[in-house]
């Protein structure tokens, strides 16, 4: 694991130490929806959600985001008499770095970086539910299409490894977003 957090960190790095100079706040919101397939005890959930962003971008090169988002519920069959249901909330904080392409700078390919609180609720047919929280690191590659000067949208994939969540290990998640910039986006 550390392998990848220090290959991510220097990719960050070397996008950002070339923006010294170029330093803009740019603050943003947005909303989003995700669809995530997950490994949990020994079924594969696919969760369908919803997430805020709260985040700024620094300078053409890396930024950072705060986040929430919330899934439904997914039922899995565990036996012929048992049902496995599950869903999440979570919060955090990831780093982006962007690489802007062409003359115009409307897209940007992105990576990041994250830390994420979970709370899951877990629930098996004949028992009473149980809530669990723990955290996971986040890994994300997606890019940006700027459509109008305060309007982008954010195509993402992430990876996340939960730690510390009994019967979580991790998922692939596959989002949308769209994001208002309250100063020039691009």
């Amino acid at each position: 694991m550390n392998k990848y957090f220090l290959g991510v960190l220097s990719i960050f790095s070397l996008l950002s130490s070339n923006a010294l100079a170029q330093n803009t706040y740019t603050p943003y919101v947005g909303i989003g929806a995700a669809y995530h397939v997950a490994k949990v005890s020994k079924a594969k959930p696919h969760y369908f959600g919803g997430n805020l962003q709260l985040g700024t971008m620094y300078n053409p090169y890396f930024g950072t985001e705060l986040f929430y988002e919330q899934t439904a519920s997914d039922t899995k069959k565990m036996t012929d008499t048992q049902k496995l249901k599950t869903s999440y909330r979570t919060y955090g904080l990831d780093a982006f770095g962007y690489l802007p392409l062409g003359c115009d700078n409307r897209f940007s390919v992105l990576g990041g970086i994250g830390l994420g609180h979970y709370v899951t609720r877990q629930k098996m047919s004949g028992y009473k539910h149980k809530n669990n929280s723990g955290y996971a690191y986040r890994f994300h590659v997606g890019a940006i299409y700027h459509l109008s000067e305060h309007i982008a949208l954010r195509p993402m994939a992430s990876y996340e490894t939960f730690k510390h969540i009994s019967n979580f290990n991790h998922q692939f998640s596959y989002s949308v977003s769209l994001r208002y910039y309250f100063t020039e986006g691009k």
